[in-house]
């Protein structure tokens, strides 16, 4: 009788070990596998990021190109508006010295 309680002893505590086991397996797999979903989601996230970066890096390039062109059209604008304003110096200047000059010959 006492052989036979200590086999049911043993045996119940080969299965309470064997259910231990079992749990402690069960529960590293479900950090295991919180840890992946953890690590896909991170890096999901910093891929999302990245996107954004780049987006903005494209807005950043195309404004600055946008300002450049508009720097440029003023200063072609400047440049065309100093070339009027030298022609026109130039003219006036043509038609003082054209006066001068029949004034002149209408003296003699």
């Amino acid at each position: 009788q006492l052989e036979l309680n200590r086999t049911k002893r043993t045996k119940k505590l080969a299965k309470e070990a064997e259910n231990a086991n079992q749990a402690r397996k069960k529960e590293e797999e479900h950090i295991k596998s919180l840890m992946e979903m953890e690590k896909k989601e991170s890096e999901e996230k910093w891929l999302q990021e990245q996107k954004i970066v780049r987006a903005n890096e494209r807005q950043l390039e195309m404004e600055r190109q946008q300002e450049e062109a508009a720097l440029e059209r003023q200063k072609k604008k400047q440049m065309e508006r100093a070339v009027r304003l030298e022609e026109a110096r130039v003219q006036e200047k043509l038609k003082k010295s054209k006066k001068g000059k029949k004034g002149k010959k209408g003296k003699k």
